[in-house]
Formats: C-alpha cells, sequence, structure tokens
C-alpha cells in the first residue's frame, strides 16, 4: 500500500472555518462602523450617507452568507469561537476604520480596504478543493460579486482621493488581504 500524496491547495474543514469565520468577523466590523458613521454622517452629504448605510447592509449580507459555511459538527469549534479577527494587523486595521470620520471611512474602504477583501476572496478560493469546497466556492463566488458591486457603486457616486494617510497605513497593514486570512502558514502562502 503507497502512501498518500501530500496535499495540495485544499485547507482541512478546521482550517477552512478558520479563515471563514475570520472573514466574517471582518465583515461583521465593517456592517458596524459603516452603519454607525451612516448615521453620523453630515445631512448636506446624501450621497455619502446613503452609500455608507448600503455599504454596511451589504456587509451583514456577507457576514451572514459566511456564517453558513462554519461547520456545525459536534467536537469542531463553533461559530463564536471562528468569528473573531484573523489577525492582530487586521484587528488594529479595523480599529482605525472604526475611528475614522464618515467620508475617510468610505474613502479607505474603497481604496484599502475593498481591495484587500477581494483579494483575500480571490486567495481562498483559490486554496478551495473543487469537489469537497463546491457549496463554498458557489459561496465565495456570490460574496465576491457583491463586494465587487459595492465597490463599484461607490466609486462612481464618492470621491476616493480623501483616503490619504489611513489608506496607506490600512494597505500596509491588511498585506494585500493576507491579514485577513487565518489558519494558513506563510509555508500556505497566506
Amino acid at each position: 500500500m503507497s502512501a498518500r500524496p501530500p496535499r495540495v491547495g485544499a485547507l482541512s474543514i478546521v482550517e477552512s472555518a478558520r479563515v471563514t469565520g475570520g472573514l466574517r468577523f471582518v465583515e461583521l466590523s465593517c456592517y458596524e462602523a459603516l452603519s454607525l458613521a451612516a448615521t453620523a454622517a453630515d445631512g448636506d452629504d446624501a450621497p455619502l450617507a446613503v452609500f455608507l448605510a448600503a455599504a454596511g447592509l451589504a456587509h451583514a449580507w456577507r457576514a451572514e452568507q459566511l456564517a453558513g459555511l462554519l461547520p456545525l459538527s459536534v467536537g469542531l469549534p463553533g461559530a463564536a469561537e471562528l468569528t473573531r479577527a484573523p489577525s492582530p494587523a487586521a484587528a488594529e486595521a479595523l480599529s482605525l476604520l472604526a475611528a475614522a470620520a464618515p467620508a475617510e471611512l468610505a474613502a479607505v474602504a474603497l481604496g484599502a480596504l475593498y481591495p484587500a477583501l477581494a483579494a483575500a476572496y480571490e486567495l481562498r478560493s483559490a486554496r478551495a478543493a473543487p469537489a469537497a469546497d463546491g457549496p463554498l466556492l458557489r459561496v465565495w463566488r456570490r460574496v465576491s460579486a457583491d463586494l465587487a458591486a459595492v465597490s463599484g457603486e461607490g466609486t462612481s457616486v464618492l470621491a476616493t482621493d480623501r483616503a490619504g494617510a489611513l489608506a496607506a497605513r490600512l494597505d500596509a497593514l491588511l498585506e494585500g488581504g493576507r491579514a485577513l486570512l487565518r489558519g494558513w502558514t506563510e509555508e500556505d502562502g497566506a
């Protein structure tokens, strides 16, 4: 009997759940930050308030989609245990985002957070095993398409040049999306 070949690309159920839980945490954190910013947005900037509110709801929807991917089996971590910051850098980035003024928050979300989040979804999808991860891949495609749509809507109505130093700091913290992924080692490519 020959040894099984090493696993290439695919994640274990626990690794996948940790990554998914981390991304769910990011989506929930963004829902909270953008929704609060929408209520704080100046009444004279209706497009900003509308974008923040709509983007916040989109984050909530994506978080709910990701919740359905978390395991429910005895012996595996539960949703509460898995839904946590994916990395210290991601936690810091989300704190900075939540503290930003509404216009800056929208600009940073569009200019730094959304590209990193899209990259994280793409990196995760690339590690899926088609035979085992079919449902996961379908959800990743839906949440990625939704993120792209929200990003496109935001850039069509808002100026994204207001981000400045905060966007640069988030870019550095989020490492092209890699800081949003938990459960992989350096050798795994994350």
